[in-house]
């Protein structure tokens, strides 16, 4: 007797069944088995079961199997998508990084070599002077970067002081960000902030379509509005950049990055562009407030 037939032994004799009276019919889906269906106990006088109720028992099997097997291949798509969009975040850095930050580091240190080889104060006072300034332009864009990765504002003032952060580190060639932002807690309508985790969601919907918009729609104005309703957020974000046809565009990972937390928050997310007509950025959230 396998597993699952001693399984449904113990069972139907829990409850006072006879297993013969019984049908199991296997979840199956694309030749692997995820369970069983068992039904026992059939009401009336017969207890048996006819082939018409085994029929319809297994034709309930085979709907579940299909309905367990899509989530399962639906989550791990998800998986395999997030995965990869970590990981393009992860190239995406590591570029960052090696362009700006190791460049200005071998420009210094060439800097400091001229100084110390120099005879003249004055020369040596010139490369020092070069020197510090190239620390100043590093440090300035390692915090970019971290700023871009976690601003500081968003723990500790929210998602507003942190959107509005952002309006100041777009590229000064980019696009103009204007805001209208409108959260219960910074109006004072009530006495705590969003939830962390939807003030992060909240803060990279805006992010990420205004990056978006700077760096491939060729934008000259993102307009994003937040405001937070009695139950719920809506987060817009519009440019007037060149859009694209969502019909026939695969979307990138910053998009689907988006759609991931606003699905993780419980919200809705829709995007509305046509070539030439810019693009419009849409998500709704349940608002949640600290306890």
């Amino acid at each position: 007797m396998s597993g699952a037939d001693a399984r449904l032994t113990d069972c139907a004799k829990e409850i006072g069944h006879d297993v013969d009276a019984a049908i199991v019919a296997p979840l199956s889906f694309r030749g692997e088995i995820l369970g069983v269906l068992a039904a026992y106990g059939r009401l009336g006088t017969d207890p048996r079961f006819s082939a018409a109720d085994e029929d319809l028992v297994r034709g309930l099997a085979a709907s579940a199997a299909t309905a367990v097997g899509t989530a399962r291949t639906v989550a791990a798509d998800r998986l395999r998508r997030s995965l990869e969009a970590a990981e393009q975040e992860r190239r995406r850095w590591a570029r960052e990084l090696h362009d700006e930050t190791l460049q200005g580091l071998a420009g210094l240190s060439l800097a400091l070599r001229a100084a110390r080889r120099a005879d003249r104060r004055a020369d040596v006072d010139a490369a020092l002077d070069e020197a510090i300034e190239q620390v100043r332009q590093e440090i300035a864009g390692l915090r970019a970067l971290i700023s871009s990765l976690r601003p500081a504002a968003l723990d500790e003032l929210g998602a507003a002081a942190a959107i509005e952060g952002l309006a100041e580190r777009l590229p000064e060639d980019g696009p103009r960000l204007e805001l209208d932002i409108d959260l219960a807690f910074d109006r004072g309508r009530v006495p705590t902030r969003l939830d962390p985790d939807l003030e992060v969601a909240v803060y990279r919907i805006v992010q990420e379509a205004a990056t978006n918009a700077a760096k491939h729609s060729g934008a000259r104005t993102v307009h994003a509005e937040v405001h937070e309703g009695a139950e719920e957020i809506s987060v817009v974000v519009h440019d007037d950049g060149s859009g694209f046809d969502p019909g026939a565009h695969t979307e990138g990972f910053g998009l689907l990055g988006m759609r991931e937390r606003v699905a993780m928050a419980g919200g809705t997310l829709g995007v509305q562009s046509a070539p030439g007509q810019g693009t419009v950025v849409r998500a709704t959230l349940p608002a949640r407030h600290v306890a």
